[in-house]
């Protein structure tokens, strides 16, 4: 940890804003007048950066009292400006410089509602620019445990109090990030031109600039979905499980024996994990193809700047053209390539479960199909028999059907004879339902075996005109 004797190391933090904010409503606020005109970089027109100088030799061990007293030159006192800046505000890059090495730094940041620490190492190399005989680098630093093991959770910073919490995982959550660099080597006047000044006239933007930018969103966009994706996978998969062996329960007698009302709730249930999937499913699409891009454009915004103002010594050192997914990747490149696969694999197992779930949809619709056809049936029969009740006319117990060209005269032996031929299918479902119903409170025993499973199976095969078509065989043999 470097201290106050030490005049080549100092730190800086990098503030980046979208400019387009919604409000719960929907509409877009409006950008404070006046905010940061002078010192502001603005980014593609919907965003816009914010740097910080932290005076050189202060410990890093004070980083969270610096950053609020840029946070406070950012908001500069105002109510309404802070509310913007929360709002708005997409990340902080904590940048370390140091002449030597940044290796042995650690920076420290307190977890909302836990005792322990959050600690900072530098891991990745992402880039280094060369002069000559000499080299410096960018590192990345990775999040660890009090115990130096990798920090897999994501979380979202909370710049009021300087601390990590959850993050959120509603759409319009802002769920900024935090995240820490290092450059170690000797900075003289060539290099700080390629690093942070914009090289005149052009006003393309500087590498620090361009690379903390694309970084901040290709993390913000990246950690607030897989968070999304993380918390749903765990509810789509036991919504699976749970009515996958609902289904296949008791040689499927479950779901043929559960209540319309059951049926049409597990369906309703099933409907709404599918549709909070495929909202998910939209949202991992929009942020694959937003990580593309910002790939995209950072890796030839990387070419520019390695090109540009040839009369530079210190020159990025990369072997091959910078480009999104080579073959072999590029360090710079890597958190895109890992934020994008990583994703994808999320979009198939969420793809895979949501037609597991249609699947079983489908059978459940299955089985309501079929009681709505027996139920139609009967209501049917039902209505045909009342029918010829209202129909019935006399007083001599005849019923007389009358129309306007004949009348017919039905005797009252005929007119029940109908009457009961038609109460037989009425009388057949009647039983088959109360069959059912035994074979559901009698199942698995040997009542189920001998007479439900056996009966039943009969029943469904039986093919009634079988019979005739013997019959027809047999005459056309003669």
């Amino acid at each position: 940890m470097s201290n106050n004797s030490n005049p080549s190391f100092e730190y800086l933090f990098y503030f980046l804003f979208r400019r387009e904010v919604q409000s719960s409503s929907g509409d877009l606020l409006d950008e404070p007048a006046g905010w940061l005109d002078d010192d502001k970089v603005l980014f593609e027109s919907d965003k816009c950066q914010f740097r910080y100088d932290v005076p050189r030799g202060e410990p890093l061990s004070k980083w969270t009292e610096h950053f609020q007293k840029g946070w406070q030159k950012l908001i500069k006192g105002d109510q309404q400006i802070e509310q913007y800046c929360h709002q708005a505000l997409l990340g902080v890059a904590l940048l370390i410089l140091d002449d030597a090495d940044v290796k042995h730094h650690t920076v420290n940041i307190a977890l909302a509602n836990k005792t322990h620490l959050l600690r900072f190492k530098a891991n990745n190399l992402l880039f280094h620019l060369k002069n000559e005989d000499k080299k410096v680098g960018l590192w990345e630093f990775e999040p660890m445990t009090e115990g130096g093991k990798s920090f897999g959770e994501h979380l979202q910073f909370d710049e009021i109090n300087t601390v990590l919490k959850p993050m959120e995982t509603d759409e319009l959550s802002e769920n900024p990030i935090f995240s820490v660099y290092g450059f170690e080597g000797v900075i003289d006047t060539a290099l700080e031109k390629k690093l942070v000044k914009t090289p005149p006239p052009s006003k393309r933007h500087s590498l620090f600039s361009t690379t903390f930018t694309r970084l901040i969103i290709a993390q913000w966009q990246f950690k607030r979905i897989e968070w999304a994706a993380k918390q749903l996978r765990p509810q789509l998969q036991a919504e699976k499980v749970k009515y996958a062996n609902y289904a296949n329960e008791y040689q499927d007698a479950r779901p043929h024996c559960a209540s319309t009302r059951q049926l049409e709730y597990h369906l309703q249930k099933m409907q709404i994990s599918c549709n909070n999937a495929v909202f998910l499913l939209s949202r991992i699409q929009s942020a694959l193809k937003t990580l593309e891009i910002n790939g995209k454009n950072f890796a030839r915004r990387l070419e520019e700047i390695r090109h540009e103002t040839p009369d530079n010594p210190w020159q990025l050192d990369f072997n091959e053209k910078i480009q999104l997914r080579a073959e072999n990747e590029l360090s710079v490149l890597k958190p895109f390539y890992r934020a994008i696969r990583r994703l994808e694999n999320h979009q198939v197992y969420v793809e895979t479960q949501v037609k597991y779930l249609k699947g079983l949809q489908e059978r459940w619709q299955l089985y309501l199909a079929q009681r709505q056809t027996q139920t139609r049936e009967t209501l049917n029969t039902l209505g045909t028999i009342l029918i010829l009740f209202l129909a019935g006319t006399g007083v001599a117990g005849t019923v007389t059907f009358n129309t306007k060209i004949i009348g017919v005269e039905i005797s009252e032996t005929l007119a029940y004879s109908m009457i009961a031929l038609l109460l037989v299918p009425l009388f057949l479902r009647m039983c088959k339902w109360i069959a059912k119903k035994l074979c559901c409170f009698f199942h698995g025993t040997r009542f189920d075996q001998v007479f439900c499973q056996r009966v039943f199976q009969w029943l469904n095969e039986l093919e009634v005109f079988r019979g005739f078509i013997k019959l027809k065989n047999k005459r056309k043999s003669k």
